[in-house]
């Protein structure tokens, strides 16, 4: 395991006990639970941005959009009816839960194989019109998130090589 476990170890934990219960009884308040869970590994994720979404936010001019999250795109990034940047998984929760189960399903299910699913987990701010072409190849399950993004055109700067 990396050095960063120990950020993701509540999630993994958390993981462990909820995967099976959605395994053997898949209804739809549990899904939700999961889907939950995951949507808030995103704030210790990495964050990412596409390139065409940095030129739109300097034309914009918004400073550093990885500092942003969805609930500032409104108000904070003027992006009133969320038209022209989309805040995107990189790895989709549904690819995410799917991998999980299949995992656990497989019998590898201990801490290090649920690490090496959440540990994944990057957001994106993109373009609506990048989104659109992401869609197009792979929507919720994306099980190689690099290619999918290669497919359609759309280059990531992620927060560990971020240069203004």
């Amino acid at each position: 395991m990396s050095n960063n476990y120990k950020d993701f170890e509540d999630f993994v934990k958390i993981f462990k006990v909820t995967i099976p219960i959605y395994n053997d009884n898949p209804k739809k308040h549990f899904k939700e639970v999961l889907k939950t869970a995951f949507r808030q590994v995103e704030k210790i994720s990495i964050k990412c941005i596409s390139k065409e979404a940095k030129k739109q936010a300097e034309i914009m001019g918004i400073d550093n959009l990885m500092k942003y999250t969805w609930d500032d795109q409104v108000k904070k990034m003027k992006d009133d009816k969320r038209k022209i940047f989309h805040w995107e998984h990189y790895y989709p929760v549904t690819q995410q839960i799917s991998d999980m189960l299949n995992l656990y399903k497989k019998g590898a299910f201990e801490a290090e194989d649920i690490y090496s699913i959440v540990s994944r987990t990057r957001i994106c701010w993109i373009t609506k019109k990048e989104n659109k072409r992401l869609d197009y190849k792979n929507k919720s399950l994306r099980p190689d998130p690099e290619k999918a993004y290669k497919d359609a055109e759309i280059e990531l700067i992620c927060d560990f090589e971020y240069k203004k």
